[in-house]
């Protein structure tokens, strides 16, 4: 099933260069089925004021995958995983690139499951509706219509990717999201 999560994170340039701030930009992951072992994991970066610092993205989060498209880290070589690693620098032995750690998580998980025999419950709805969502847009697409949202882009005008410490007291739809600072 593919998923796509958007957040506020990562460096997006090279903290030794430029102070890092909040909000600077935004991360898309979208995983994609290849087939019934693999996916595809597509990362779009966004900075909304200035470029991304690509010299120092491909050195350091994608420096490995560059030009083969897939890690050296796999689960023959256990992720090449580093005990004293562990010991000194972080818990998982895994290097310093989180998207190392996210592989190792993801591919130990196994095989994609067989959801035709599964039963959802009451706290599964969001996946109830996302995947009617997404069979309606795959059956309008056969039928000539325009994929989800490119009809109408405006829809996405206002999509905000924010991270913030808010009071429980503040009001998400009207206080938070339509200040200025949202969309620097």
């Amino acid at each position: 099933m593919p998923n796509c999560s958007t957040f506020d994170g990562v460096p997006l340039v090279n903290p030794r260069e430029e102070k890092m701030r909040p909000n600077l930009g935004y991360q898309v992951h979208w995983h994609v089925p290849i087939d019934d072992r693999s996916h595809w994991k597509y990362t779009v970066l966004y900075r909304y004021d200035d470029p991304i610092d690509c010299d120092f993205m491909q050195g350091t989060l994608f420096r490995d995958v560059m030009g083969s498209y897939h890690s050296p880290r796999n689960a023959n070589n256990r992720y090449l995983q580093n005990r004293a690693e562990m010991a000194s620098e972080n818990f998982a032995g895994l290097g310093r690139n989180f998207y190392d750690h996210d592989l190792m998580v993801t591919e130990s998980q196994g095989e994609i499951m067989d959801r035709s025999e599964e039963h959802l419950g009451t706290t599964d709805r969001p996946v109830m509706l996302m995947r009617k969502q997404m069979l309606q847009a795959i059956n309008d697409m056969r039928k000539g219509g325009a994929p989800l949202f490119a009809a109408n882009p405006a829809a996405l005008k206002d999509m905000v990717v924010r991270s913030d410490m808010l009071p429980a007291s503040t009001d998400l739809f009207t206080d938070w999201w339509r200040q200025p600072e949202a969309h620097t």
